[in-house]
């Protein structure tokens, strides 16, 4: 239930795992919409480069809560821990950066992002949905580190 959530995020529409026959060649798993319980995806190696990459990333983060206490992975908000991503903005178009990313970052409110970026998108993305708990950023030009708080609208 939990990746369906994060696959929902990423696709745009409420969806779940249905599943190809075997040796049809390709994914065991396909993607279904919910709401028709038609297929919109015919497998998992149909998703875009930066819809993988973030399916992979996020239910990765499931799946290693899962080792330290199975009940803590049950709920997204109540997963711990601490994640790094160097250059997030490398394999994601323009909206996933915008849009996308931060709405799975918010569904980890227990989790603290190390993110590095070089996409204004991504910063911009983080302002509309964090608009009320602001993150912090940090920005470093010459070995030099400034501490920026994202402003309220």
């Amino acid at each position: 239930e939990n990746v369906e959530e994060i696959l929902s995020e990423i696709v745009k529409k409420n969806v779940k795992f249905g599943l190809n026959w075997r040796n049809s060649g390709g994914s065991r798993f396909n993607i279904v919409d919910k709401s028709t319980d038609s297929m919109i995806i015919p497998t998992l190696d149909a998703l875009s480069t930066g819809e993988s990459a973030l399916f992979n990333m996020f239910s990765t983060i499931i799946r290693y809560s899962d080792y330290g206490d199975i009940n803590k992975s049950i709920k997204l908000n109540e997963i711990e821990g601490i994640v790094i991503i160097d250059e997030i903005d490398l394999h994601l178009h323009s909206s996933v950066q915008c849009d996308v990313l931060p709405k799975l970052i918010r569904k980890f409110p227990k989790v603290q992002f190390i993110i590095t970026s070089h996409s204004p998108l991504f910063i911009l993305g983080m302002k509309d949905i964090f608009e009320e708990k602001r993150p912090q950023l940090v920005f470093q030009h010459r070995k030099r580190l400034t501490h920026y708080s994202i402003p309220k609208s």
